[in-house]
């Protein structure tokens, strides 16, 4: 991550990872013939292993493209407009406010069916879909991956610098204007 302030960043991998699982659905970024190029799947973190485990089309070109690779995932969380008029004191400027994980690490393409499976089964617990059942065919329709973690980086800007009454005042106004995911997030860490 480029720019990531000690009073912003996420010291515990365990936790940037926490926040990567609960999202489960990253930008998949990636170098292909020196042009950036990038991918937005649905995945699981195991936190246990530190591996990511997802699946694409077998018609997708990703897979041909980095398997064997260093490859970064982004996961976005919750995020929303902080407006001025919303502290209590002045000379404040339009914010954003937002949780963000990187992680980087080696992928490896896996086509077996019983990985394929086991990824299947996996995201579909995670998404509360018990019993699974996936024809032997459509496992042929499907390229599974495997990204071993080497590098966690975590971000959360919800005003954990401020003073309690201004992120107070400003956790009510996102509920206010909608934002209650972002809302929430700020009062758990705040």
């Amino acid at each position: 991550m480029e720019y990531n302030p000690k009073y912003f960043k996420i010291n515990e991998d365990i936790q940037s990872l926490t926040i990567a699982k609960e999202i489960s659905f990253a930008s998949i970024i990636y170098e292909n013939l020196g042009r950036i190029e990038v991918s937005h799947n649905p995945v699981y973190v195991d936190i246990d292993s530190q591996k990511v485990f997802g699946h694409f089309a077998a018609k997708n070109p990703i897979s041909k493209k980095i398997d064997q690779k260093e490859i970064l995932l982004t996961f976005q969380g919750e995020h929303g407009l902080i407006k001025p008029e919303w502290y209590e004191s002045d000379g404040h400027v339009p914010t954003w406010n937002y949780r963000v994980v990187h992680l980087r690490g080696k992928v490896n393409i896996k086509n077996d069916h019983v990985f394929l499976r086991s990824v299947l089964n996996r995201m579909g617990k995670l998404y509360k879909m018990e019993n699974l059942f996936i024809p032997e065919n459509l496992l042929n329709a499907i390229s599974g991956f495997e990204l071993d973690i080497t590098e966690i980086e975590g971000k959360a800007k919800l005003n954990q610098h401020r003073a309690k009454e201004e992120t107070k005042n400003i956790i009510e106004h996102l509920r206010l204007n909608g934002n209650k995911e972002l809302a929430d997030i700020m009062e758990k860490i705040n």
